[in-house]
C-alpha cells in the first residue's frame, strides 16, 4: 500500500466499474475489499466462460452483466485506505459506489493500477459516485482507496455497496 499512500498523497479509494446493464441482483454480504474485488473477478470469469470465451481470450465488447458487492473500510479516526487486487481480464468497469453507512460526509480517491483515478469531495453518504475503472488484461489490475471522513464522530468503518458492469 505504500506505493499508493504515495501516488495519492495519503488519500485514496478503489473501486469497480460498469457499464449500465439491467438489474444487478442482490449484494453479497459485506466482508473487506479484497472480498469484494475477488466476486468480481469471478463473476466476470464465469461469464466469460458462459458465452464461451476463453481465458486467453481478449475481450472485444462488454460483456452485458453486472454485480452487486459490498465490503467494509476499517477507518481510524475517520481515515481508511485499502488496496485490493484482483484480474479481470482487460473490462472497464462502470461502476457506482455508494457509501451505505455510517452517515457522514467523506472525501478521497479510488484508483487502479491501469490508470484510473475518481476523486470525490464532501460527498454524503447514501449518494452514488460513478466511476469508470481500466483493468489490466495482462495481469492483476490493484484497486486502490483512500477516504477520510469529514465530520465528527469520526466512524470506526465505513461499509461501501458497488454495482459494477462489464
Amino acid at each position: 500500500m505504500s506505493g499508493f499512500k504515495g501516488l495519492l498523497g495519503g488519500m485514496g479509494l478503489t473501486v469497480l466499474l460498469a457499464i449500465a446493464v439491467p438489474a444487478a441482483g442482490p449484494a453479497e454480504q459485506a466482508g473487506d475489499m479484497h472480498h469484494a474485488a475477488k466476486a468480481l473477478a469471478r463473476d466476470i470469469k464465469a461469464k466469460r466462460h458462459a458465452q464461451g470465451m476463453a481465458d486467453g481470450d481478449k475481450p472485444t465488447k462488454a460483456l452485458g452483466s453486472s454485480k452487486t458487492v459490498r465490503f467494509k473500510l476499517l477507518m481510524n479516526q475517520g481515515k481508511g485506505s485499502d488496496e485490493a487486487r484482483a484480474y479481470c481480464f482487460g473490462y472497464i468497469l462502470h461502476c457506482k459506489a455508494t457509501v451505505i453507512g455510517p452517515k457522514n460526509t467523506y472525501s478521497g480517491q479510488v484508483s487502479t493500477s491501469e490508470g484510473s483515478q475518481v476523486k470525490f469531495d464532501k460527498h454524503r453518504a447514501g449518494q452514488p459516485l460513478d466511476m469508470t475503472l481500466h483493468t489490466s488484461f495482462f495481469g492483476d489490475t490493484a484497486f486502490g482507496l483512500v477516504m477520510e471522513a469529514t465530520e465528527r464522530p469520526w466512524p470506526v468503518e465505513a461499509v461501501v455497496e458497488l454495482v459494477c458492469s462489464y
